[in-house]
């Protein structure tokens, strides 16, 4: 009784061997056969294009997912990508009876079959196909073709710099064929996929989408990708040193008479040259869209040497002889720096000015030389430090607001 038990264990489990040894030897020789009938007997030709039926067309389904954004770079303006491609059409030679070779889906070299010749069309770098020879195709038994595809594509993006760093970029990856017109293009799904996004750390997506038109007479499909700066760099290492040196500069007018105020403000002017040259390796060359950040650096800077020869005519003023006389048009500056205003019992507010008025500016009958020698040198100094720095530090306010809010506000 054991023996037959033993008998019949050792039949089972030589069945199993031979069943699990001679299955994949089976579809192999049927894979065999199926290359032998489709490439050998019946002739099959991938130089041969598909088409067939009165309108001689082809589908070729195009799905685009974006893997990442490896670098966008401004000055060049070339928008760099990496992205997985699935590309489907109908190929009525590759078809077989899944029942007679057991088969329904097989592999075989990209480079054996027929496929439709699509290009980049906006790509930066010389004609190159799509995908490698080592890739390979699937193809199944009713003639549905599969070609999957890892790309690095490197695509032309224009750059509008007009609100950096708060801009918004919209670039474009063309999918074109190059030589059929007989096949249509079909974007499935009609945006870019990102599922397998992964972020990156400049740029944020804001929205994609797909377009299609004809051009030369074939089938180009333009996915579109809307890209969002992050702000947040650009702000801490460009805008904050800007308003700094700025601050820098408006400091030279509290500088008191004697001191080296003209080499301070020389050093900041230096100084704001030495960051121009950083920013400007920055920016892009683009003469058709300037950037306001570049219109508000320019300002800044016509403020900074405003300030300079300011800080140098006033250092040579501190050493004039006490003897020359004062112009009439700097005693005026000194008579506005002295008004100040009080409230009087009769009205809400009257404009006064100090002690000086009422010993040299009360007679109006007295001598214009006379008048001057009532004020000195020191006293344009100070009047001319009070007056601008007022009218700088107003307008470095009002810059750098407009500026901020013009950024800020545009999207």
């Amino acid at each position: 009784m054991d023996f037959k038990i033993l008998v019949l264990l050792l039949a089972s489990t030589t069945r199993c061997v031979c069943v699990f040894i001679s299955t994949p030897t089976s579809n192999a020789t049927e894979r065999h056969r199926l290359y032998t009938e489709l490439f050998k007997n019946q002739g099959y030709n991938s130089k041969i294009a598909p088409f067939e039926g009165k309108n001689l067309s082809l589908d070729v389904i195009i799905s685009f997912f974006l893997e990442t954004i490896i670098d966008f770079d401004e000055i060049t303006e070339v928008l760099k990508t990496a992205s997985y491609m699935k590309i489907e059409w109908n190929d009525t030679y590759l078809q077989w009876n899944e029942t007679e070779y057991d088969l329904n889906v097989t592999y075989r070299p990209q480079n054996d079959v027929w496929k439709p010749d699509l290009v980049l069309a906006n790509s930066v770098r010389p004609y190159e196909s799509l995908g490698h020879e080592a890739i390979k195709v699937e193809n199944k038994n009713d003639g549905h073709i599969g070609w999957y595809l890892h790309e690095v594509f490197e695509t032309a993006c224009d750059i509008d710099m007009t609100y950096y760093p708060h801009d918004v970029q919209t670039c474009k990856i063309e999918i074109m064929s190059w030589s059929y017109p007989e096949i249509k293009l079909i974007a499935d799904p009609d945006h870019v996929d990102l599922t397998y996004y992964g972020s990156n750390r400049v740029w944020k997506i804001l929205n994609t989408s797909v377009t299609h038109e004809e051009r030369l007479h074939v089938d180009v499909i333009i996915y579109k990708l809307e890209l969002k700066r992050k702000p947040q760099h650009a702000l801490l290492t460009l805008f904050l040193p800007v308003l700094f040196l700025n601050l820098l500069g408006l400091s030279v007018f509290a500088i008191p008479n004697g001191g080296n105020r003209s080499g301070y403000a020389v050093t900041v002017i230096l100084a704001f040259s030495f960051y121009l040259t950083i920013v400007d390796s920055v920016m892009p060359p683009h003469s058709e869209k300037i950037p306001l950040f570049s219109i508000y650096l320019v300002i800044q800077t016509a403020q900074s040497t405003i300030i300079t020869i300011l800080s140098v005519l006033l250092t040579k003023a501190e050493l004039m002889d006490k003897d020359t006389a004062v112009p009439r048009f700097l005693v005026f500056l000194v008579k506005i720096s002295k008004v100040r205003c009080k409230k009087n019992t009769k009205s809400n507010k009257v404009c006064t000015t100090e002690s000086i008025e009422t010993e040299a500016i009360s007679d109006n009958k007295t001598d214009n030389n006379k008048e001057a020698t009532h004020f000195t040198w020191d006293m344009v100094v100070d009047a001319v430090d009070k007056i601008a720095a007022i009218f700088f530090t107003l307008t470095f306010v009002f810059t750098s607001v407009g500026f901020f809010c013009a950024i800020f506000l545009s999207n």
